[in-house]
């Protein structure tokens, strides 16, 4: 019996390839330069070092580098995918090590990841005191992440197309996420980012109509549309105490977490892809009905809010928590225990697939719920055969499948969260919140991540499983975690 052998991995590919990510990240890393240029503050120096250091090994890397082979396999994908989004979080982070506010590597790198996976969790004590060139990077990190660095790298890099594009699209998002608007992978790229685009773009100059700086419409643009949540104030979103800008960011999170390709349908004539879709529905009716209950908890309980505030606030955080962006519009912590149970199980929820939301996703629930009727049905009609249907199109065996195991990995990595972080000294209940809330991308904390606490409360050991978990939640788990089987390097 012939033994396994190793797979020939094209490594001088994957290495150029991430060298030309390293090159977009430093053209990216222009706009906070500028940023702290005009503001004349103290970042100016550690981004004009991180650019250079990014832009100098990215380009002795494309151009140092010359495969022999410009082919890519589906091993290759699965490790570029995976590269590029370290590598993205390890530049990323120099200018919080460089400069104010001179964090250490596992804080300044926990940021980093948070923000490219736009998990909107933070470390940072004194957001407000941040200089400009750093509040304006965070939200610009989770503008980058919130499409996908991959989709959006092949809308503009050619090459990508032709060296494995369609395996790297299939390694950034799931079966279950991937919406192809067109036979050419390039071009649904492209589609989807002249979405998200032109999201980004109405949501700010809708914003700048409000009372609120223009800096401050930037960077919330950015993290609104992306679905991530860092805020320029510490206060979050409540620090301009306006109905209006609560209004506009909340739309923007909630298109956020809706289907692009549904977006795309819409915006080419087709009004009906709304109304016809039955995860949306399920969004919709979701949201509706997790923020009307919260509503009707706080009128009940007399809780001291003014009346669009208690109408608003529970449909804004509802929108920020399903959707994974991590805004606060209130202090949720003190609406009581019924309405922070509905928030803690929104934690797991995510929005629709095909958005730059995380977590779970609804289309999986759905699934996951239409197996159970399905299996009821069964029970009193044994001998009868029904397919499961979603859109009114029958569900594939192969995707049920997936989805199941989905949720068994997803589980499996919460509580691997859990465990690691009580061994670091914080309790169960704790260590559970900090875990779903970074495995789904949501960033929302309670209790010693939540209003009174910081996520900088959690030891390093802790801040490095939390970035890990950020990590693979952003990229489905599978494209991560599958490198570290036995099976990923062998034929």
């Amino acid at each position: 019996m012939v033994g396994q052998q190793r797979a020939k991995i094209n490594y001088p590919l994957i290495l150029r390839i991430v060298g030309w990510f390293l090159m977009i990240e430093s053209a990216f890393m222009s706009i906070p330069l500028i940023t702290a240029y005009i503001y004349n503050d103290a970042s100016l120096k550690a981004f004009a070092i991180s650019l250079l250091i990014t832009l100098g090994l990215g380009t002795l890397m494309t151009f140092g580098i010359r495969p022999d082979k410009r082919t890519m396999g589906k091993r290759e994908a699965i490790i570029v995918t995976s590269s590029v989004w370290v590598a993205f979080a390890l530049f990323g982070m120099l200018p919080f090590m460089i400069g104010e506010p001179y964090l250490d590597f596992s804080q300044a790198f926990f940021e980093s990841v948070s923000g490219i996976t736009t998990t909107g969790a933070s470390v940072l004590r004194d957001i407000d005191g941040a200089p400009h060139g750093i509040l304006i990077w965070r939200s610009l990190l989770q503008w980058i992440g919130g499409l996908g660095i991959i989709i959006f790298s092949l809308a503009i890099l050619p090459m990508l197309n032709y060296e494995g594009g369609l395996n790297l699209f299939n390694a950034e998002q799931s079966v279950i996420t991937q919406d192809k608007l067109s036979p050419r992978i390039n071009q649904t790229a492209k589609s989807l980012s002249m979405v998200y685009i032109s999201l980004t773009v109405i949501c700010f100059l809708l914003l700048s109509l409000g009372d609120i700086s223009l800096f401050d419409s930037i960077c919330h643009t950015f993290s609104a549309v992306s679905t991530g949540g860092y805020s320029t104030h510490g206060a979050s979103v409540m620090a301009f105490d306006s109905v209006y800008i609560k209004c506009v960011i909340l739309v923007f999170m909630f298109l956020g977490g809706t289907n692009f390709a549904l977006i795309f349908k819409v915006a080419h004539g087709d009004f009906h892809a709304f109304r016809d879709n039955d995860i949306f529905r399920w969004y919709l009716a979701i949201v509706l009905i997790a923020a009307g209950l919260i509503s009707i908890s706080l009128f009940a309980t007399n809780y001291e809010a003014s009346f669009i505030d208690k109408i608003i606030d529970p449909l804004f955080i509802v929108v920020s928590t399903i959707t994974t962006t991590g805004y606060a519009s209130a202090n949720y912590e003190l609406w009581g225990t019924g309405a922070l149970a509905i928030i803690i199980v929104l934690f797991f929820f995510g929005a629709c697939k095909g958005s730059t939301t995380g977590a779970f996703k609804l289309d999986r629930i759905v699934y996951l719920m239409k197996i159970v009727g399905n299996e009821f049905y069964h029970i009193l009609h044994p001998n009868n055969v029904r397919s499961i249907r979603v859109n009114d199109v029958p569900m594939p065996n192969d995707v049920l499948g997936k989805v199941a195991s989905f949720l068994v990995v997803y589980m499996l990595l919460i509580a691997s969260g859990v465990i690691v972080l009580c061994f670091t000294g914080i309790d169960p209940f704790n260590s559970l919140i900090a875990s779903l809330s970074a495995v789904g991308n949501v960033g929302l904390g309670v209790g010693l991540t939540g209003f009174e606490g910081s996520w900088a409360n959690i030891p390093d050991l802790g801040l490095y499983m939390l970035s890990f978990l950020m990590i693979a939640g952003r990229l489905e788990l599978f494209s991560l975690l599958i490198i570290f089987s036995r099976i990923f390097w062998n034929k």
